[in-house]
């Protein structure tokens, strides 16, 4: 028995989207296949090994499978079947494994029946889908990568095209290495492979030249290296370059290789841009922050170790005076002990403060700021510096102080009306 259940979304998403759900268990598959269909998977159940095994061979590939390790009652019987499954089916889509016995013998006896991924239970859903859409995007973006081969060998050119044709690899030869940069510059390469064994000059020479090139100083280099070339292949390794592989490899294997360091290299291009991303909306917010707001930082006892311009400002310290010394540098007489030790069992505790405070300048001059005191958390859940960040509310409060006195002043306020009372009440605010 197997079941398909479709989210409302399919339509747009089962192309891309597929997941076959491996789990005989009456109750347990229940969870997770509603919140895969409540994240716009489209799922397919199956109950029994061999109605699975006739879809991946007669339907169209999942973007994964995902199979819990506990199957018909045995406690690797799930492992079991994914390792017949990988021996029987040439592409295999990504397995990954749920189960409730995280050890490391049930993880590696996962890895050998080719599971890429394991997740124990309790299952942590935004783990799991998180790692699908990874797999998504991958599956997405390895439709072909472009690989330059380097190779001056009259003989080599028309082999390399004959032995790794692979629709998933865009191959272009280059026979002449010291035209690198410009065949560089009309063939983005995702991949370049060198032989070692070059005529014009050495393969790590050429290598390093490219690395020299800032539009390919990261590209993925693979050195091809002759049974005889072991010094080079040496060398190659103490230059820390890249990957070495010999010449007599298989070509299937080679294959591998390159689409391996392609996607390798994809990934780390993603999450340097994201990286990138983060970096400058952390530097916009910021600025956006020092622009209005009245800034510091203090370490763990509160000595001030960062202040923005603003704070300088309002304060008529330098940065260099407000250096190391505590906030009591700017305490007004005001408030009492109380709003104080009230403050630092708060923030002590890892939760945010909030709170109007009178400081003083350098010059003795009342000023007000609305506050807010934000411990910084380390993994433990530990207060390890604080960030404070207050708006200047001194106009605010000055008015508010003439208008009370004002108001005392005239033995004046006003009528306030209850409405649901239909009854009038005489108040000393305005």
């Amino acid at each position: 028995m197997n079941t398909t259940l479709l989210s409302v979304t399919d339509d747009v998403f089962q192309d891309q989207r597929l997941i076959y759900l491996v789990d005989d268990e009456k109750n347990r598959p229940a969870t997770l296949l509603l919140q895969l269909t409540e994240a716009n998977y489209a799922v397919r159940l199956f109950t029994e090994f061999n109605d699975l095994s006739a879809a991946l061979e007669h339907e169209r590939a999942p973007a994964a499978i995902v199979l819990n390790t506990s199957f018909r009652g045995g406690d690797n019987a799930g492992i079991k079947a994914a390792s017949r499954l990988k021996h029987a089916c040439q592409a295999l889509p990504p397995i990954l494994f749920t189960s409730s016995d995280g050890s490391f013998a049930n993880r590696l006896a996962a890895v050998r029946a080719g599971g890429q991924f394991f997740f124990a239970e309790p299952l942590d859903h935004q783990a799991l889908f998180s790692t699908l859409d990874h797999l998504l995007t991958e599956t997405k973006t390895s439709a072909s990568y472009k690989v330059l081969i380097v190779d001056d060998a009259p003989a080599q050119s028309h082999n390399y095209k004959e032995t790794l044709s692979d629709e998933r690899l865009n191959l272009k030869t280059l026979s002449e290495p010291l035209n690198i940069l410009s065949s560089l510059d009309h063939f983005r390469a995702d991949v370049i492979v060198i032989s070692l064994d070059l005529s014009a000059c050495s393969g790590l020479e050429l290598g390093q030249v490219i690395r020299q090139h800032g539009a390919t100083a990261h590209t993925p280099i693979i050195y091809l290296y002759a049974n005889a070339e072991e010094g080079l292949h040496l060398e190659a390794i103490n230059s820390g370059d890249d990957t070495f592989i010999s010449q007599s490899t298989k070509p299937e294997q080679l294959i591998k290789s390159i689409i391996a360091r392609a996607k390798q290299a994809s990934s780390h291009s993603q999450l340097d841009q994201q990286l990138q991303c983060s970096l400058d909306r952390s530097e916009s917010y910021h600025f956006a922050m020092d622009q209005h707001n009245i800034v510091s930082i203090t370490d763990l006892v509160g000595r001030i170790t960062d202040v923005n311009d603003r704070f300088c400002a309002i304060s008529g310290y330098s940065r260099e005076e407000l250096m190391g010394q505590n906030h009591r540098l700017i305490k007004s007489r005001h408030h009492d002990k109380a709003l104080y030790e009230g403050m630092w069992q708060t923030i002590s505790a890892g939760k945010v403060w909030h709170g109007e405070i009178c400081n003083l300048t350098k010059s003795g001059q009342e000023y007000w700021v609305n506050s807010t005191i934000v411990p910084f958390l380390d993994r433990k859940g530990e207060p390890w510096q604080y960030i404070s960040v207050r708006s200047d509310i001194t106009a605010l409060r000055v008015s508010e102080d003439r208008l009370h006195r004002s108001q005392n002043f005239a033995n004046i306020g006003s009528w306030d009306w209850n409405i649901c009372s239909d009854e009038l009440h005489w108040s000393d605010r305005i």
